[in-house]
């Protein structure tokens, strides 16, 4: 490398150029700490890796049986740093003269384009829901938690953001404000119901900042950082515990299924895809798409043409043997 400063000075310059939101850029940073982490086990030297060295990294990740899509991230992340480094002309591979990307050209794997997190049956929502106790305040919140993602079908980031004074209750109606995925603002509002409204706004008035509109809905109970907000990571950890004592353990459901679940019963229930499509924020339908293809191959497993026929021919047989 063309620098005396160490890999951790480089990474901290390269994370501060990234005009990006703080959560993104915490990402980056998982990710390349995994990415050294790897030539530490390989006893490659970080300051010197070669391509070889990121073709290998893929296949360490394939081997592992990640999915294309966090493989894809993984890579990202090394590719755009090793490509600030060559546009800064900080770093250039080893037995080659010219600066270079060493990342460039290795490719993400092929992205599967269809349905990949699990889905939750009517059945599994009411037993998960019954499941979980709400004796303490605590209980309570983490109920709310899991209740009000089912029911709204808002991303984790997007329940972990919302303030007191994010809740609009107009009459009879409900609806919240809300930062999308990729926007500045909280600028949009959209409707939700009582039946997930209530019960939070319950568990906020036990709250002791429950007057102040610009307190976190959600907030930590703990001794030692009691009212602050609670930790974003904290959600994913309780949707896969709670999805434990249900007995399902599969790494196809994870926080975000609960999304993908309010999705599909929207459909099952007789929702268009465009109301889905707004009611999950999507700019495109053909996101969308998605949850429908998964609704459409539940169908077809249930397979109502097969189940028709079977009662067709039982009302048959029932008026032959009378």
């Amino acid at each position: 490398m063309q620098t005396d400063k160490s890999i951790n000075q480089l990474v901290s310059q390269y994370l501060s150029d990234l005009d990006v939101k703080p959560q993104t850029r915490y990402n980056y940073e998982k990710k390349l700490d995994q990415w050294f982490l790897y030539l530490g086990i390989k006893k490659v030297n970080v300051r010197e890796p070669r391509k070889a060295d990121v073709i290998n990294y893929k296949a360490y990740l394939l081997a592992k049986e990640m999915t294309s899509t966090t493989i894809d991230g993984y890579l990202c992340a090394v590719r755009m740093f090793y490509g600030w480094l060559a546009t800064n002309r900080i770093y250039r591979e080893v037995y080659q003269g010219e600066f270079v990307n060493i990342a460039s050209g290795v490719h993400s794997p092929k992205k599967y384009k269809g349905f990949q997190k699990g889905i939750l049956s009517t059945d599994q929502v009411i037993e998960l829901l019954k499941a979980m106790p709400k004796d303490t305040i605590s209980e309570m919140r983490d109920w709310c938690i899991v209740n009000f993602m089912l029911r709204t079908g808002v991303r984790r980031c997007e329940l972990h953001r919302l303030n007191v004074g994010d809740l609009i209750c107009e009459g009879a109606h409900w609806s919240m404000k809300i930062m999308r995925k990729g926007h500045q603002f909280k600028d949009q509002i959209i409707g939700i119901s009582d039946k997930a409204t209530d019960p939070l706004y319950e568990y906020i008035l036990l709250c002791d900042n429950a007057k102040n509109p610009d307190s976190p809905v959600l907030i930590n109970h703990s001794k030692y950082n009691t009212n602050e907000r609670l930790n974003i990571d904290y959600i994913s950890s309780l949707i896969k515990k709670s999805l434990r004592t249900i007995g399902i353990d599969d790494p196809k459901f994870t926080g975000h299924s609960l999304r993908h679940t309010s999705a599909v019963m929207a459909l099952r229930a007789g929702a268009s895809i465009y109301e889905v499509q707004k009611m999950l924020g999507h700019s495109s339908t053909d996101t969308t798409q998605i949850y429908l293809s998964a609704f459409e191959a539940e169908s077809f497993y249930q397979n109502p043409a097969v189940s028709a026929i079977d009662v067709a021919l039982e009302k048959q047989t029932k008026t032959s043997l009378n």
